[in-house]
């Protein structure tokens, strides 16, 4: 004999996303929004600096109500915050 229990859960889903709709007021996105822009303020002022192109290329992008995306769209962004090898083309030299 085999005992199966199934469980709907599309109620509870909608449920939840309902609430999680309900917790997304204006303040918390302005609050996130600011932080942000303090955090911004930081990276700018920490890039190293000899045109200032680095700097200004950070930016922030709302992924959510509860999140924020700092970027910078340069390619050499990345090697600045977490290095790089070099390996030359030619090993001899």
């Amino acid at each position: 004999m085999d005992i199966v229990f199934r469980t709907d859960t599309s109620s509870a889903e909608r449920m939840f996303s309902q609430a999680a709709r309900a917790f997304e007021p204006p303040q918390i996105t302005n609050a996130v929004k600011a932080g942000a822009r303090i955090i911004l303020v930081g990276i700018r002022a920490r890039a190293p600096r000899r045109t200032g192109r680095l700097a200004a290329s950070f930016h922030f992008q709302p992924q959510s109500a509860y999140e924020i995306r700092v970027d910078s769209g340069l390619i050499y962004a990345p090697v600045h915050e977490f290095g790089a090898v070099i390996k030359p083309r030619n090993p001899t030299y």
